[in-house]
């Protein structure tokens, strides 16, 4: 029913009723999502699909690539091998996803950033696309680039004030600030009013990329998502600008950016640029620690004490880890830092590709 233009609306769910009471001995099953429609049937039973467990994503991915020639079995191995796209295959609509990005080319891309732009290329023009679905005027005007555009503006004001959830009104004026600002824009602020609540129902009811989670209060359907519009922001609408770029490291120590950190950098055409600003942050935090240099300090005399075949990075990285396990939880809190000290090390010690960047800082829990 979600997929319904808006002026047949009416028409269809007539005739659904006219049709259910003439055959009322027949089972009838409609689909919609949550918040798409506003109707009521006194005859139908409402039920939520529940995300899929394994095992219905296991039957689901098997009928999928039945006959194909990229197998199953590959696609499960992959998708056990990296939790964070796993999570998303709980959605049946993602895991639809999933399996087209898969088919393309047998694997996932090695850049995660790409695999979640291929998704939300097809949700934002290619599933319209290819279904045949209108929809309402006012969103059909705003560009796949716009959309993403605005997701992105949203993600950022609302993930930098840690608001994982945020009022209706809120994500309104965003909206509104943002149409306002575009050159074929209509200016009267009533008028505003009505584009900006017509975009959020739009993003809500056509791609599900933000729900309502409650009354009046909405959030982006997964962290994910999230995630990827607040890197999207720094990296694709303000460019890695100089001023983006000292906002985005600002945040180095704080673990929930952690995922930020590594999609801007996989997004990123410039990494190399991305991770000396992280650099030069993360010297000026240790420049200002007494208690960082002198656990580095230890650790370096250590390492010289060791002879074997390691770097001595890997050496001081092992016993700086040895020695966290039973500091405080303040210091416990610079590991981050920390660990991210040594692996500048190795980059900056070997002057690397833009490959080189990109495989080691996305690959950094198995440094």
């Amino acid at each position: 029913m979600d997929e319904v233009r808006e002026e047949d609306s009416n028409r269809v769910l007539k005739e659904i009723r006219e049709f259910s009471d003439r055959f009322s001995k027949n089972q009838f099953v409609m689909t919609c999502r949550i918040a798409a429609k506003e109707y009521t049937f006194e005859k139908f039973t409402e039920v939520e699909v529940a995300d899929f467990d394994d095992d219905q994503i296991s039957n689901f991915t098997n009928n999928w690539f039945k006959d194909k020639a990229v197998k199953q079995e590959t696609f499960i191995k992959r998708l056990e091998e990296n939790n964070r796209i796993k999570e998303l295959a709980a959605s049946p609509l993602l895991l639809t996803l999933l399996c087209l990005a898969f088919e393309e080319s047998g694997d996932f891309p090695a850049n995660r950033s790409e695999l979640y732009k291929e998704g939300l290329d097809a949700l934002l023009k290619k599933w319209d696309a290819k279904r045949g679905i209108q929809r309402d005027q006012i969103y059909k005007k705003l560009s796949v680039q716009r959309k993403e555009d605005l997701l992105s503006k949203i993600a950022l004001t609302t993930f930098e004030g840690s608001e994982y959830f945020f009022k209706q009104k809120v994500a309104e004026q965003y909206i509104t600030e943002y149409i306002r600002n575009l050159s074929d824009a209509n200016t009267d602020e009533e008028a505003l009013q009505v584009d900006s609540e017509q975009v959020l129902r739009s993003i809500e009811h056509h791609h599900g990329l933000v729900v309502a989670r409650a009354k009046g209060i909405y959030s982006f359907s997964h962290l994910t998502f999230h995630e990827y519009f607040t890197a999207r922001e720094f990296v694709v609408v303000r460019q890695s600008s100089e001023e983006a770029l000292q906002n985005l490291v600002s945040h180095i120590t704080e673990n929930r950016w952690r995922e930020v950190f590594l999609l801007a950098v996989g997004m990123s055409p410039s990494a190399d640029r991305l991770l000396v600003s992280f650099k030069d942050k993360i010297d000026a935090i240790i420049a200002e620690d007494d208690k960082l240099q002198q656990l580095l300090m230890w650790s370096h005399e250590k390492s010289v004490l060791v002879n074997d075949q390691y770097k001595k990075v890997i050496t001081r990285a092992f016993y700086l880890a040895f020695a966290i396990r039973g500091q405080t939880t303040t210091l416990s809190s610079n590991y981050r830092v920390l660990r991210l000290v040594f692996l500048y090390e190795i980059i900056f010690d070997n002057p690397p590709s833009q490959n080189f960047i990109h495989k080691n800082f996305l690959n950094l829990d198995k440094f």
